[in-house]
């Protein structure tokens, strides 16, 4: 008897409970539905913001800090002045030149001694000269071209030779070891001398003409 009451008290709870579970599951898919249907326009909508947010973040992330930029050429640049410095260095010794070297970088030595006046900027002078680079490989010079007068500190000239001219006198004749600085620098000359390129030059004055 007890049984049987307890039965039916169990099956009329747990009908209730069924009932209550299937009303329950009933407003979680009504509300699941609703949410269904309403997120697609709210993420529609969002989706400029959150592209907007996005590309701040990706142009930030795109735009490099100067400071760092310039510190990096700066790295860059100094590791290239080094090697080009050891490289300089290597063929001055495997030559047994003996040059001096002044604080531009340029070396110099005056191997046969001429007698007269430095000539100064914008003075003219008349010169000999053979360039090449520094594995040897010939470039330029003035046996083809015949004797070369320029005015010291006219444009495109070399840097370098122009240094080393007023360092001399007639008569003179130096040899030269010149940093792509000092020579053609980055560009090269578009023929024979390519880009960041050392240069050794053979180098007579032979007169200041004014």
């Amino acid at each position: 008897m007890c049984f049987s009451y307890c039965n039916d008290a169990w099956t009329k709870n747990m009908g209730k409970g069924f009932k209550q579970l299937i009303i329950q599951s009933n407003h979680f898919f009504a509300i699941k539905k609703k949410l269904r249907q309403f997120s697609f326009p709210v993420l529609f909508a969002c989706m400029p913001v959150i592209m907007v947010a996005s590309c701040k973040e990706s142009t930030k992330e795109k735009i490099p800090n100067p400071e760092v930029i310039n510190e990096q050429l700066t790295q860059l640049n100094r590791r290239h002045v080094a090697e080009e410095s050891k490289l300089i260095e290597e063929f001055i010794n495997r030559h047994s030149f003996k040059t001096k070297r002044t604080g531009t970088g340029l070396r110099y030595e005056i191997y046969r001694q001429g007698s007269g006046e430095h000539p100064i900027m914008q003075s003219e002078v008349e010169i000999n000269y053979k360039i090449f680079l520094l594995d040897s490989s010939f470039c330029y010079s003035s046996d083809s071209t015949g004797k070369v007068k320029m005015v010291l500190g006219a444009s495109e000239q070399l840097r370098g030779l122009v240094e080393a001219l007023l360092l001399m006198v007639p008569g003179d004749k130096a040899r030269l070891v010149l940093p792509a600085h000092l020579g053609y620098g980055t560009s090269g000359d578009g023929n024979k001398i390519p880009p960041s390129s050392a240069l050794f030059l053979d180098v007579e004055l032979i007169k200041v003409i004014k």
